[in-house]
């Protein structure tokens, strides 16, 4: 392979690891999201993408997924009482 490819492998690895960065990022995991994309490329991308979301949690009452410091549902307007974060 020549030096273009390696270039084109690289810079696709690095950004795998970026997309995987933000992704772990909007799910509240930054770290093993970037450590994922780093070592496993796309497919650390498939595995950050289905994994869970430590940022959001369901809401009591209607069972959407709502913000863990939310104090009022988003989608039902319902307080949440007793809500951890």
């Amino acid at each position: 392979m020549g030096t273009v490819t390696w270039i084109l492998v690289g810079a696709e690895w690095i950004f795998m690891a970026f997309i995987c960065a933000v992704i772990g990022t909007m799910k509240g995991n930054p770290i093993s999201g970037t450590f994922l994309g780093i070592t496993l490329g796309p497919l650390g991308v498939l595995i950050v993408l289905l994994s869970k979301d430590k940022n959001r949690v369901p809401c009591p009452y209607c069972a959407k997924k709502i913000q863990k410091a939310a104090k009022i549902c988003f989608h039902c307007q319902k307080e949440i009482v007793g809500n951890a974060t």
